[in-house]
């Protein structure tokens, strides 16, 4: 980890001191690496809304959208389910077959 010295106006000073008294951050370095995930978060958010509004008006009806992003959430799911199975003698086709039967 690298050190960064910043200067900064006695008002915020005493806000971060005030965050930190309050419990919301253990010290001055926690609270900087926050604002500086959450402008990262934001970041990511507002690209992804430029590009929705840059993408045009889609032509699919809200239910044909619902269904694909349900279908990609049980793919998910099943990436995430195999894994997390150790090895053994059971194949993927016993698992993708207790998954279909609805059995993780």
């Amino acid at each position: 980890m690298e050190n960064i010295n910043i200067s900064i106006p006695d008002p915020m000073r005493d806000w971060i001191q005030t965050q930190i008294q309050e419990g919301k951050y253990s010290n001055a370095t926690d609270y900087v690496c926050d604002l500086i995930r959450r402008d990262q978060e934001q970041q990511v958010l507002q690209e992804a809304v430029t590009e929705g509004l840059e993408s045009g008006i889609s032509h699919r009806s809200n239910d044909d959208i619902l269904k694909e992003a349900k279908a990609q959430l049980d793919i998910n799911r099943i990436e995430q389910l195999r894994a997390s199975i150790k090895p053994s003698n059971i194949s993927l086709d016993d698992i993708d077959q207790g998954i279909d039967n609805g059995r993780p």
